[in-house]
């Protein structure tokens, strides 16, 4: 997935800087600050809505690296002291960098355990977080505590690189077929809450629909839909995010999705016509 982001540093060395896709210099800042985390193993917190690319962006980092990973969704299903000391004997262990996904999502007490657990460990991590001002203040603190963080910006502050993006992942799905002005103007007008994820499921959602040729307004209706849907919660905003991620990897397959997912094909199309995911 393709992002845009500012990025900070702490320290002596601190720098500010905007990156976008259409500027080939300002990725290679992104690809430096990346590289420069993975050499020095230095803590590093990524925040943005939904979409944006924040897990993509923890996957790029750690790489080839095999590290732990938790999610704020994992409390879900554990309690708030299994999931804390879960986390604290991997970042104790130090063998594998730790990432902790959505932690925008952690309870006062989670957010203070983690922060507990990883200002005492030497270990490298990494955590994703919803934008700064709309975090409870003990995961702001956790966050502040990163020395390298980077802001992702939502896709409808960048409309002008529609056109790029979906050109960039038309070739990447070899798809043959091409949007026309009216559709455009649809892509264009529509607001992107999903952000990159929404937009790359409505073009993979295309390239399904016809193999070849146009993709004209009536291609859409599910674009029209989910504009009129309701505001999800926090927890099923970063549920669909997941879906749609794990869709994406798996080029629509269904079956490799659920299983990735850990949910039978039946609830991930229930979970699917829920969340309004095209497909």
């Amino acid at each position: 997935m393709t992002t845009t982001s500012r990025v900070s540093r702490r320290g002596p060395s601190t720098a500010r800087s905007s990156e976008s896709t259409t500027c080939p210099s300002r990725i290679e800042r992104r690809r430096d600050t990346l590289q420069h985390t993975r050499l020095t193993k230095t803590s590093l917190a990524v925040s943005g809505e939904r979409g944006t690319g924040r897990t993509t962006l923890l996957a790029e980092l750690t790489e080839g690296v095999h590290p732990v990973w938790f999610d704020g969704l994992d409390l879900l299903r554990l309690t708030e002291m299994e999931w804390i000391r879960a986390v604290a004997v991997a970042l104790d262990s130090g063998l594998r960098p730790v990432v902790v996904d959505n932690v925008h999502l952690l309870s006062p007490l989670a957010a203070h355990g983690l922060y507990e657990s990883t200002s005492r460990s030497a270990g490298w991590f990494a955590l994703a977080s919803a934008p700064l001002g709309t975090v409870s203040p003990d995961v702001y603190r956790l966050i502040d505590s990163c020395r390298t963080r980077v802001e992702l910006i939502p896709l409808r502050l960048r409309k002008h690189e529609i056109t790029t993006l979906i050109d960039a992942m038309l070739e990447g799905m070899g798809a043959r077929i091409r949007f026309t002005a009216g559709a455009m103007r649809l892509l264009l007008a529509h607001d992107w809450p999903g952000n990159v994820a929404e937009l790359e499921a409505e073009v993979l959602a295309a390239s399904r629909t016809r193999s070849v040729g146009d993709v004209s307004v009536g291609d859409l209706g599910r674009l029209r839909e989910r504009a009129a849907m309701p505001l999800l919660s926090a927890i099923d905003s970063a549920q669909r995010t997941v879906i749609e991620d794990k869709l994406i990897a798996h080029r629509g397959n269904k079956l490799a999705a659920a299983r990735h997912l850990g949910i039978s094909r039946t609830t991930l199309y229930k979970r699917m016509r829920r969340f309004g995911i095209a497909g």
